[in-house]
């Protein structure tokens, strides 16, 4: 982050441009257009207040919109424009003048090279992973509205003078299954964040498949008649006109799946922790496929509880080595160990038909094999993991994880 007193080579590190130029430096450098100051377009050669920024929209501009019904071609149309956010960047002489002050406002906040986008979606690097059950499921796709801080962030209250959220509801449409649309706007009557999600319900047709999600926002104009489709903004490591969903059998018909009607009842009966005796915490808190209010710090080693399910027919005999996980990089391993509900080491359990047991993983030392990677990690960085019994698909996600004295830290 750069701050007051700002330099040519503050500059020149923040962005990885190397002009000596203040000119050619603003043109060119990768500048975070979601940073709450950096150059803008304003007609005044000194230092500019926060609601000069304001009345030129702190120079985002609107991207192409879509206008129409909703519609999957319109959510498709309009998805596929998530680049089209623009920054307008000054282009010099009196009415645009290049103010190297723009990059900072005090000795504490100014120009923030890692700003995210006012809203991003909880979206796993290898996409969502959902899997289906014997009825209908609702997968939910959640939504992080205003994930920066805010002194250094454009948050989504900035723009009110171009568009409203308000009026705003998140909208998506999943490739052959459908439309599906948030139950409340983005931002409450007062301006604040409503926390709302996309609830989407996955059909339990047999088999395995991969389908492309579509995600844009929405609002009513013309008397409701009209609607003005946005895409999202592009995110840090996706775009939303390119997202995918990864739809598995459930392993419940198979002798032992995770039992839920929804992907959060799903994630909420698989905990983890860096010890056997220590504090677990679900799924659902602690990946980007939920909230990721949790991150795991660990030695090294990785526990699991999961709560399994039969619904084969017949009584389900599951052993210690069907259980693999896949975690980022490296080869799918068999748990070193397992236990029973009563934490006593077993090599199999039984689960009865239409039963449930919980019983408890080791995968002893798994991080330490990312290397340098796990060393440097910290409470934002996530690591794909995929669970699998004998072949079938338990659980698909990110962890939040970093290396440290075991235990958890809130994000």
């Amino acid at each position: 982050m750069i701050v007051a007193p700002v330099s040519i080579r503050d500059v020149q590190i923040a962005t990885g441009c190397g002009d000596n130029d203040l000119g050619t430096l603003i043109t060119n450098a990768n500048i975070n257009m979601w940073a709450r100051f950096k150059p803008v377009r304003y007609p005044s050669v000194g230092l500019i207040t926060d609601a000069q920024r304001a009345s030129v929209n702190h120079g985002i501009t609107l991207p192409d919109i879509t206008r129409g019904s909703i519609s999957a071609s319109n959510v498709m149309d309009a998805a596929a424009n998530a680049a089209t956010w623009g920054y307008d960047r000054p282009t010099g002489g009196a009415s645009e003048p290049f103010r190297l002050a723009d990059f900072a406002n005090t000795i504490s906040q100014g120009y923030y090279h890692g700003a995210q986008p006012f809203i991003e979606v909880n979206y796993p690097r290898g996409g969502w992973t959902f899997i289906k059950g014997g009825t209908s499921r609702s997968m939910i796709m959640l939504f992080d509205t205003d994930p920066g801080d805010q002194s250094i962030n454009l948050h989504a209250s900035d723009f009110t003078g171009m568009m409203d959220l308000r009026e705003f509801k998140f909208v998506a449409y999943i490739q052959d299954i459908g439309l599906f649309e948030s139950d409340d706007y983005i931002l409450d009557s007062y301006g604040e964040p409503t926390g709302t999600s996309i609830s989407a319900v996955i059909p339990s047709t047999t088999g395995s498949y991969v389908k492309n999600v579509y995600l844009c926002m929405y609002r009513s104009v013309s008397g409701g008649s009209t609607k003005e489709i946005f895409p999202l903004p592009m995110g840090t490591d996706y775009d939303p006109g390119a997202l995918k969903v990864n739809i598995k059998d459930d392993a419940s018909a198979s002798g032992g799946g995770i039992p839920g009607d929804t992907t959060q009842e799903m994630f909420e009966n698989i905990e983890f922790c860096p010890t056997l005796d220590g504090t677990y915490r679900t799924a659902w808190v602690s990946t980007d496929a939920g909230t990721g209010q949790w991150c795991i710090v660990s030695q090294g080693s990785l526990f699991v509880k999961m709560t399994l399910a039969n619904t084969s027919g017949s009584t389900s005999t599951v052993q210690r080595a069907h259980f693999q996980l896949a975690l980022d990089v490296l080869e799918p391993v068999s748990a070193i160990r397992m236990y029973n509900s009563s934490k006593q080491q077993v090599q199999s359990v039984s689960i009865p038909n239409n039963g449930q047991v919980t019983i408890y993983l080791e995968y002893d030392g798994i991080f330490n094999g990312l290397g340098s990677d796990w060393t440097n990690s910290n409470k934002n960085t996530t690591w794909s993991m995929d669970f699998q019994r004998n072949g079938a698909t338990l659980l698909g996600c990110d962890i939040y994880a970093m290396s440290g004295t075991d235990g958890w830290v809130e994000r």
